[in-house]
């Protein structure tokens, strides 16, 4: 069928490419009528349109103004579909210092969590995920991103594969850097709260710190080092310092420790503890 060029309400036609819609001309498009052809020949629509019917735009559209002066409110869904060799962007652009977001509502938005909001922000450029979880229409940061590279979360994060593979959670360190893992109770308010899971770029040794502070490292050869013990058993590859506050069970033969109450160093020799001492 031919194409129709509508008329407002005072009888102008609409997308002849010599008039322009403007507040005070109020027209409504149906079903019967968008069966036929919708015709704007370009032209700006700067007021409340009801459109009823599918509605194909070919190409670019521009809607601006505010709630006031007339958004477009679609019932149903809007695809936006480039040619085969052209990408296909969808751009949401705020005004000078103003943010940019997307509010995603389901279940028609009747109750809080219904919706998430994510944003780009003005000042800090970071994107934020933002959810209404506790009051409907109170938004919440979930997730932050940084210019940076940076990620916030705020709760878990859960890695789960379905199929047979391996799930794994990496970290690759820049060059000449180290691979941290922070661990933090409490809120990390105390010094004690702060465990950190480090993979030196230096010797590239695996360490477990409490507060900045080593506390036990692994290196590549299987050497361990324990800070806070005091029973060293030799050839093992196991290096122990600091005052015992336990024990490993059965001494094996071979083991050298400090003996506290004689300030001398023995060795476990055929089940019992013999006093080191240097050769004359």
């Amino acid at each position: 069928m031919a194409g129709i060029t509508p008329k407002d309400d005072k009888g102008e036609k609409l997308g002849d490419g010599t008039h322009r819609y403007s507040e005070g001309h109020i027209f409504e498009l149906h079903a019967d009528q968008l069966g036929q052809g919708l015709n704007l020949n370009g032209q700006t629509l700067s007021g409340n349109a009801t459109l009823s019917g599918n509605i194909t735009f070919s190409n670019a559209v521009v809607l601006s103004g505010g709630i006031a002066a007339g958004n477009l409110a679609l019932t149903g869904n809007l695809l936006v579909q480039q040619t085969a060799t052209l990408e296909c962007l969808i751009t949401i652009k705020g005004g000078e210092s103003k943010n940019a977001g997307l509010l995603l509502a389901a279940d028609k938005w009747d109750d809080a969590g219904d919706a998430w909001m994510i944003k780009s922000y003005h000042d800090t450029n970071t994107l934020i995920f933002q959810s209404d979880v506790a009051v409907k229409g109170s938004f919440v940061t979930k997730m932050t991103l940084t210019t940076g590279g940076n990620f916030t979360l705020v709760g878990d994060i859960f890695v789960k594969r379905q199929d047979v593979a391996d799930a794994l959670i990496v970290a690759t360190a820049g060059l000449g850097k180290d691979a941290i893992l922070h661990l933090q109770a409490d809120i990390g308010n105390d010094a004690a709260d702060k465990w950190s899971i480090v993979s030196n770029a230096s010797g590239n040794a695996l360490t477990f710190e409490n507060n900045a502070v080593s506390k036990l490292t692994l290196a590549t050869n299987g050497d361990l080092t324990l800070v806070g013990f005091g029973i060293i058993p030799t050839g093992k590859g196991l290096t122990l310092t600091g005052t015992a506050t336990g024990s490993l069970g059965t001494p094996a033969n071979g083991t050298i420790m400090h003996d506290s109450t004689t300030n001398k160093l023995v060795a476990r020799l055929n089940g019992a503890w013999e006093t080191i001492t240097s050769a004359a």
